[in-house]
């Protein structure tokens, strides 16, 4: 990807239609039709709404909420209440003579019962800044969650995806293997027939036999991957591990190809975590300036209501002129040395900084060569898919052919089981060439954060028929 074109987000472009775009993607709630029925939306949809890490990014970004708050109320003022009691083994006085007849006096200074309040009011008026960057830190923190969040969606429904269409593929395979073995348990039996018709030798048998074995293997462990891809599936959604679901074959062999340029610009624009970068950036930039800000001298405004007695009603201290007392301070607090430790801080975060442009470049470029391989496998899936399907016409007319001459003894029993076998990898590899099909336009989207059909309209594309 252009490295130019990475600014501080004209390069990315995220606005709120983008933000916008990134949720239409997953489109409105949708609900299975019949119950435990699903379409890829209709999956897409449901793990949306179940599924625990979609929680976890909520309480993120309530999470991210609060420490705004917590930090706006910083600018508050600060009210705090002291009360105290003292006992002294007795009462502590000021020992004299009475100038008029020199008899002794004592003079109380404190009572053995001494009660104390204190009330005080702090509050900054001027921090040079750093109560406002702490303040645009936290709101960045805000809106990453909210990025976060989309990612966690984009994550979510490509992990759907691959379950899905994994599921779709292992039926097609299972489907086809049960039939695969049928022909292979006919073939046998003909087998069987034509040894007791003294045709074939009894070796046959055991090659029909152990071809049949083989397919149920092959059945069998079919069935272990469509029952494993079930489970995972089940588990994106939030579903039970075992929860019936049908699935709605949407496996398509035919979509329009987008272009690089088409498919880079959805991605800089919408991939949500290329879009993280920027809030991760301006966090940093911020984090530092908030660090200097430590030797900008900070003015604050407190009061202080003092009041003491004898009692607990803080009363009881005749003789003196009052008991209580109100003060108020500015106070000036300058940090003029701590041995660079600011400054130190101060670098960290902007090497923190770099490490986060350097990170961005590298996702870019990384998020360039994911779409490019996409594209390039949407397109070879598309061939292998048109390969395949008259690989598979040939392969289904061959066993009608070598069957027919198998019963007249004209073909052994291995070019009969071996026409079985490449009809089978012909069938196989037709679903697999439909499963790369499908798996590279999941992935494309995944990559982009945009439909493929969103893509495509951007551009002219190149149309892939099935």
């Amino acid at each position: 990807m252009p490295r130019n074109n990475r600014k501080d987000l004209p390069g990315h472009r995220v606005s709120f239609l983008a933000i916008l775009a990134l949720f239409l993607f997953f489109g409105a709630p949708g609900f299975p039709e019949e119950p435990g029925r699903f379409t890829l939306a209709q999956a897409v949809e449901t793990a949306l709404a179940n599924h625990r890490s979609l929680d976890n990014a909520r309480k993120a970004i309530q999470e991210a909420e609060l420490t705004f708050s917590a930090v706006a109320k910083e600018r508050s003022p600060k009210v705090s209440l002291g009360y105290s009691y003292t006992r002294l083994g007795d009462n502590i006085v000021l020992k004299g003579e009475d100038p008029l007849d020199g008899s002794p006096v004592e003079t109380p200074i404190v009572q053995k019962n001494s009660f104390f309040l204190d009330t005080s009011l702090l509050m900054p008026l001027y921090t040079g800044g750093a109560q406002r960057l702490s303040e645009e830190i936290a709101r960045l923190g805000i809106d990453l969650s909210k990025v976060r969040l989309l990612q966690t969606r984009n994550e979510l429904a490509f992990t759907v995806k691959f379950y899905y269409l994994s599921v779709l593929k292992e039926q097609r395979t299972t489907q086809f293997l049960e039939k695969n073995l049928e022909r292979f348990e006919a073939h046998e039996a003909l087998t069987k027939k034509l040894h007791s018709q003294g045709l074939l030798a009894r070796n046959s048998i055991l090659e029909a036999r152990t071809e049949t074995a083989t397919a149920r293997q092959e059945l069998g462990e079919a069935k272990a991957r469509l029952d494993a891809s079930r489970s995972s599936l089940n588990l994106a959604m939030g579903l039970s591990l075992q929860a019936p679901a049908a699935l709605e074959d949407a496996l398509q062999d035919k979509g329009k190809i987008p272009t690089l340029e088409d498919s880079l610009r959805s991605a800089q624009e919408n991939n949500p975590e290329l879009a993280a970068f920027l809030y991760l950036k301006k966090q940093a930039g911020k984090s530092a300036d908030l660090e200097r800000t430590h030797y900008v001298p900070k003015l604050y405004l407190s009061t202080h209501y003092f009041r003491f007695g004898n009692t607990a009603a803080l009363e009881g201290t005749e003789g003196l002129n009052g008991n209580s007392v109100l003060a108020g301070m500015l106070s000036l607090r300058w940090s003029l040395f701590d041995g660079n430790q600011k400054r130190d801080e101060a670098r960290i975060k902007e090497t923190q900084l770099a490490q986060i442009v350097n990170n961005e470049a590298l996702l870019s470029d990384s998020i360039a060569l994911k779409t490019q391989e996409a594209i390039s496998l949407m397109k070879t899936a598309g061939e292998n898919i048109e390969l395949a399907r008259l690989a598979q016409e040939s392969a289904k007319e061959n066993v009608r052919i070598m069957n027919m001459r198998y019963r007249e003894q004209v073909a052994s029993s291995s070019e009969m089981t071996d026409t079985l076998t490449d009809y089978k990898r012909t069938e196989l590899g037709y679903y697999s060439a439909l499963y790369a099909f499908n798996m590279a336009i999941a992935k494309l989207e995944y990559i982009t954060g945009t439909p493929l059909e969103r893509i495509t309209s951007k551009g002219e594309g190149r149309s892939q028929d099935g």
